[in-house]
């Protein structure tokens, strides 16, 4: 009797078991998210995800700017039964080719962990960039599994953000100097030939007249 009882509540745990099945996973929304700094957590490889309900939608894009504190991901409805039911789901990211490099001679295609959920709850399962060499551009997709039946897949693009774009500077052009203009020849005059002057003509003087002769007296007789 008591190996009855005790197969009997075996083959109801198995039934129990069997019971909590996951039908599928709804998308509520997916994109950029606000995440807090207590809701990060990492993954046995040292990445850093989040799975928790306690985030802020920002923006339903596939396109993700690869930059340091950025959150994406997807946020999904746990359908199945029996509600509140744990389940464990594995949720697989492939990275662009070749992959990301943690650490010099690593190269990581893809990541894989655990995820642990609730069957009714609706869960957030993000990816936030916090470290350089995670900022790799191209195609990262998302994948949730449960067991060998894949329940959900999303794939984002990651682009470098633009540089902001410099503002026009106008060079307003430098004032081009006047020509120099080139002094005209110095034109050095001629001599001119002094004249020499000709001397007045001088008058000539008339020739004084001779004095007249003085008488000649005789002398006296005595």
């Amino acid at each position: 009797m008591p190996f009855l009882i005790s197969l009997l509540a075996l083959l109801l745990g198995v039934g129990a078991a069997q019971a909590q099945t996951v039908d599928r996973l709804e998308i509520t929304d997916f994109g950029t998210y606000k995440v807090e700094p207590g809701n990060k957590r990492k993954n046995a490889e040292g990445l850093k995800t989040t799975v928790t309900p306690g985030v802020e939608h920002l923006e339903t894009t596939t396109t993700i700017p690869a930059r340091i504190g950025i959150s994406f991901g997807v946020r999904y409805k746990i359908v199945g039964e029996p509600d509140n039911a744990e389940v464990t789901l594995r949720k697989v990211i492939s990275f662009p080719p070749p992959g990301l490099q943690p650490s010099r001679g690593k190269i990581m295609p893809q990541s894989e962990s655990k995820v642990e959920t609730m069957i009714g709850e609706t869960a957030a399962d993000l990816y936030t960039l916090e470290d350089n060499f995670e900022l790799v551009p191209g195609v990262w997709t998302v994948e949730l599994w449960d067991g060998e039946r894949k329940l959900l897949t999303q794939s984002f693009t990651l682009e470098k953000p633009a540089e902001a774009a410099r503002p026009e500077v106008t060079l307003v052009p430098k004032a081009t100097p006047p020509p120099k203009t080139t002094p005209p020849p110095k034109v050095t005059p001629a001599p001119t030939a002094k004249a020499t002057p000709t001397p007045a003509p001088t008058a000539k003087t008339a020739p004084r007249p001779a004095k007249p002769a003085k008488p000649e007296t005789a002398p006296d007789n005595f």
